[in-house]
């Protein structure tokens, strides 16, 4: 039974139409206010002033009688006004300044007052302005009530879909047994990954510096390349330490780096109007859940536990300001937050909440503290189906807290289609209902719509469909619909062409995130994500694992160990022909057996349960350990 689209709750939605209310509220008040100003003050230049007040860029329209000309002129600098108003509101949206739009409208005003004060004949004027204003507010409602009654059609229609024709398409996902060996292809591609994050922590070669607000931002491009990394050692070596821990860890120091959070010190400046750099003890879900899922994401495939000792997370703006963290405290922060929330969720840039930010940073507390989930979890379901989803159930990119109004949909699919990865871990029977609204959308006689792609890689905002693929390719893993995690994948080979150089695997053009939510998508198999978050490592600590490979000679494809074995798959790195290989947490001074090219060696483990081996290189190296 497929879980169906609810119908708006009219309690529920008390919130957020309480907030558009107060927002109208005070809009009335300006209008009122700026009216009275315009009206009846004797000083041209506080009656204009007034128009501006009341509308942006009004005062513009105060206009002189003397010439066309005058108007034209006039009539073209409220445009014009228009136009900056509407840029401040973008950036608002993309840097959290929520200074900005009233600031632009003062700006506006006054500048109006300057400039016109040389024409007091107004007759009119007021009233106009009041008139255009009182029209705006009634369209605005109307084509809300008119969108409302559209989308209420179109979930009744989804709905009798989904009670008939989804449930036998849901049964057709893969249940497929998971692949448990990267190819070398595929380790071509890992290596652009951990050519990354092997570098020094302080150093971010390869990396896209474009900016550190919105989503090409560096911290979400370690994110993924994070994510990526812990899924392919979750899925394919979880008997791996050697570069892969290393990797996993210096991803996550990496954003302890102060040029990666030290946007937050002025978007909590401009947006909560308050003075605190440290990026983790206000909201600021998108650094403090990103993060926190990265070390959950860690932890889980390496059955490491680094990040739950005190101060093993430390950001630093300076020599005196240095704040000590570990993922306790970030989940602790998220916690707090979401429970004062009435919304249930926190905002990313401050005003904006981002359900799918909210997702991620869930996805770490429903690792970390299960408990608290479970408690969580009826709230999250009711605001996410309420206030965060449109009439026919789409999921809304964000909605401002503190005026109630959601985001215009836009994006393509992609916004639609990745929350079903992290739903998947939170709520099943949602991220399927949600998976199969998707499909709907995508697939046209079996044959995927590229054109509901958005044509901007979100990563680093040039044309290409890469980013956009990668995600709804992600999501289809996770979901298990093979068709069409393969479909987007030869659409991405189609347009975005794979390069192979210094024997590392890339596409051109796409953007470093791109390439992280690729390798993510890759790894992933039916459920990986949501088995991730719900257990453990899959290694135990008393399994033999592969303790270190030189990162430089050889690549591991496959390392899967039980409590006396271990197999391993290794393919050489520039025609590398020879390595050497530690094997640890072997029974101290144990005989092992050792199977590699056809040949038997027997060894015995030192001391201190290892094993180190001399490695001849031929193409796909398969290696066996195990015990006599």
């Amino acid at each position: 039974m497929i879980r169906l689209i609810p119908a708006k709750n009219a309690q529920r939605l008390s919130l957020v139409r309480h907030t558009q209310r107060r927002t109208l509220g005070i809009y009335l008040w300006c209008v009122v206010f700026g009216g009275m100003i315009a009206e009846y003050s004797s000083d041209p230049w506080w009656r204009i002033f007034g128009l501006g007040v009341m509308f942006p860029a009004g005062g513009f329209l105060m206009h002189g009688i003397e010439s066309f000309t005058t108007h034209m002129m006039h009539g073209f600098a409220f445009l014009g006004g228009l136009m900056l108003f509407g840029l401040s509101c973008v950036l608002w949206f993309a840097t959290g300044n929520i200074l900005a739009p009233p600031l632009m409208w003062l700006v506006l005003a006054v500048l109006a007052s300057s400039m016109g004060a040389q024409h007091p004949h107004h007759s009119d004027a007021a009233l106009f302005v009041a008139v255009m204003s009182i029209a705006a507010i009634i369209i605005a409602y109307g084509w809300k009530k008119i969108a409302q009654l559209r989308q209420s059609k179109k979930r009744a229609q989804l709905n009798a879909w989904l009670s008939t024709d989804a449930p036998v398409l849901a049964l057709s996902f893969s249940q497929e047994q998971k692949q448990s060996e990267l190819t070398y292809e595929e380790v071509q591609r890992l290596r652009f990954v951990l050519d990354r994050a092997l570098q020094p922590i302080d150093q971010f070669h390869g990396f896209e510096w474009l900016d550190q607000f919105q989503t090409a931002a560096v911290r979400y491009q370690i994110n993924f390349l994070g994510y990526a990394l812990a899924m392919n050692q979750h899925s394919y070596m979880p008997a791996c330490g050697a570069y892969m821990h290393e990797a996993g860890r210096n991803l996550i120091h990496k954003l302890s780096d102060v040029r990666i959070w030290r946007y937050w010190t002025l978007e909590h400046l401009w947006g909560n109007l308050r003075y605190n750099p440290d990026p983790i003890t206000h909201e600021n879900i998108m650094f403090t859940g990103f993060a926190a899922l990265q070390m959950a994401m860690f932890h889980a495939s390496t059955g490491a536990r680094d990040f739950l000792q005190e101060d093993s997370f430390m950001v630093r703006y300076d020599d005196r300001r240095i704040w000590k963290h570990h993922l306790p405290t970030l989940i602790a922060s998220m916690q707090e937050k979401m429970n004062a929330s009435p919304y249930a969720f926190i905002a990313c840039e401050p005003n904006w909440i981002y359900p799918l930010c909210n997702m991620i940073g869930l996805s770490a507390i429903r690792h970390a503290q299960p408990e608290w989930w479970q408690k969580h979890q009826a709230r999250f379901i009711e605001s996410l189906e309420h206030d965060f989803m449109d009439g026919q159930g789409r999921i809304i990119a964000c909605r401002a807290r503190r005026i109630g109004l959601a985001f215009p949909m836009m994006g393509g699919v992609m916004p639609q289609a990745l929350p079903c990865l992290f739903l998947n871990a939170l709520a099943p029977d949602m991220a399927r209902r949600q998976w199969l609204l998707v499909r709907k959308n995508i697939m046209q006689d079996g044959i995927l719509n590229r054109k509901a792609f958005w044509r901007i890689d979100t990563g680093n905002y040039r044309f290409s469909r890469a980013a956009a693929y990668n995600c709804v390719a992600l999501a289809a893993r996770e979901m298990g619909d093979e068709h069409v995690y393969n479909a987007c994948m030869e659409a991405l080979e189609e347009e975005c062409p794979s390069v192979e150089q210094g024997g590392v695997m890339h596409r051109n053009h796409a953007s470093v995130w791109a390439h992280g939510v690729e390798m993510f998508a890759r790894a992933t198999h039916h459920h990986s994500f949501a088995t991730m978050m719900q257990q453990a490592s899959d290694t135990p600590s008393h399994h033999p694992i592969v303790e270190h490979v030189p990162y430089a000679e050889a690549s591991v494809a496959s390392s899967h160990s039980t409590h006396d074995r271990l197999d391993v798959v290794l393919y050489p790195h520039h025609h590398a022909r020879t390595t050497s290989m530690t094997i640890a947490r072997l029974i101290p001074h144990a005989a092992y057996r050792v199977e590699h090219k056809g040949e038997v060696q027997h060894l015995c483990a030192d001391h201190d349960g290892k094993i180190a081996l001399p490695v001849i290189l031929d193409g796909r190296t398969a290696i066996s350990v195990y015990a006599v």
